[in-house]
């Protein structure tokens, strides 16, 4: 995993070593070192680890899933819906609309 700026995160699962200024979302099967502090943004600084517990409502930019995550009890990202196909009335063009809806919300980071 690459450095991660301020406010963005991957997720760690305690088996790679930080660097300064990195930060990530421990996952629930973290190794030892970091498997209490599941869930938890772990930030490397001045040396020293540090675990900041999530909130209710806190977001953060995740660059592993190219998507915001949101913590509600746990870290949730929100999956693209099913793009419509088949059916016995065709809509080209409502299709194509959707369609590029849901890429501009994937590439705005709101779904994966």
């Amino acid at each position: 995993m690459g450095a991660v700026p301020a406010g963005h995160a991957g997720t760690h699962n305690g088996g790679t070593t930080l660097e300064d200024d990195q930060h990530w979302l421990v996952t629930e099967s973290a190794k030892v070192v970091f498997a209490r502090h599941a869930r938890a943004i772990a930030i490397l600084s001045g040396g020293g680890r540090r675990f900041l517990p999530p909130r209710e409502g806190m977001r953060v930019f995740d660059r592993e899933q190219r998507c915001f995550r949101l913590f509600a009890d746990v870290w949730g990202g929100f999956d693209a819906p099913a793009l419509p196909t088949g059916g016995s009335t065709i809509d080209v063009e409502a299709r194509a609309f959707i369609a590029d809806l849901v890429q501009s919300l994937r590439d705005s980071g709101l779904l994966r």
